[in-house]
């Protein structure tokens, strides 16, 4: 958000609906400043056998 992004992409290949709706909120969350996206890769990388990658634009 600091840097102008306006938004932001989140692919699901093979979650559940409740999957869906943890990664949902847990960006929610970060866009609120209520958890820290560490945080949030941390959590993903921990519950998602497929893997967490931080994209193509991390410098």
């Amino acid at each position: 958000m600091e840097l102008g992004v306006p938004s932001y992409r989140v692919e699901f290949l093979e979650e559940t609906p409740e999957q869906v709706t943890e990664v949902i909120d847990l960006y929610q969350q970060a866009l609120r400043g209520q958890v820290s996206g560490t945080q949030v890769w941390r959590k993903l990388k921990a519950t998602n056998q497929l893997g967490v990658t931080r994209g193509q634009l991390v410098k």
